[in-house]
C-alpha cells in the first residue's frame, strides 16, 4: 500500500459530510479525491477500470461545474446541472468504492496476519458501494465498520 490510499480513504469518508457544505467545501472536495485518485492509479494501488473511470467521473464533474458557471444560469440549466453532477459523483464513488474493495482483497493476500481486517474493509466498502447503487445514505455503522478495520491495520 502506497501512501496515496490512505490519503484517498480519509478523502472519500469525508464525503458523507458534503450535503451540507457550500459549494466552495463540495468544489474542493472534488478536487482532492480526484487527485488522490488519481495518485492511487498511478501508484498501482487502484486499476484503471475502476480507479481511472473515477478520476474521469470526478473531473467531468468539475468540468460540468466550470463550464455552468460561465454560461446560462438560469433555474432549469441549474436543475440539469445538479442532475449531471449527481450521477457524475455516484459513478466516481461506486468506482472509488469497488476499486477500494478490490484492493483490500488482494491485501487480504499480502497481510496474512491481517486478513481479517482486510476481508472486513473490503466488505463494508462493498457494503457503501451497494448503498450508493440504491440512492441510499451509507450507514455510520458501515462507515464505523470500515474505519474499526483500517485502524486494525499497519501503516505500512
Amino acid at each position: 500500500m502506497t501512501t496515496a490510499t490512505p490519503a484517498l480513504q480519509a478523502i472519500l469518508l469525508e464525503a458523507n459530510g458534503l450535503g451540507t457544505a457550500d459549494l466552495r467545501t463540495r468544489l474542493h472536495w472534488i478536487e482532492k479525491a480526484a487527485a488522490a485518485t488519481e495518485a492511487c492509479v498511478a501508484a498501482g494501488d487502484l486499476d484503471d477500470d475502476d480507479g481511472g473511470s473515477a478520476a474521469l467521473h470526478l473531473r467531468a464533474a468539475l468540468g460540468a461545474i466550470v463550464k455552468w458557471s460561465q454560461g446560462d444560469k438560469s433555474p432549469d440549466s441549474l436543475v440539469a446541472l445538479d442532475a449531471l453532477v449527481r450521477t457524475l459523483m455516484a459513478r466516481a464513488q461506486l468506482g472509488l468504492l469497488r476499486g477500494l474493495a478490490g484492493f483490500y482483497d488482494q491485501l487480504s493476500t499480502l497481510k496474512q496476519p491481517h486478513r481479517a481486517a482486510c476481508l472486513e474493509a473490503r466488505d463494508a466498502l462493498r457494503e457503501m458501494a451497494l448503498a450508493i447503487e440504491r440512492g441510499e445514505p451509507v450507514s455510520s455503522s458501515t462507515l464505523q465498520r470500515f474505519e474499526r478495520a483500517r485502524a486494525a491495520l499497519p501503516a505500512d
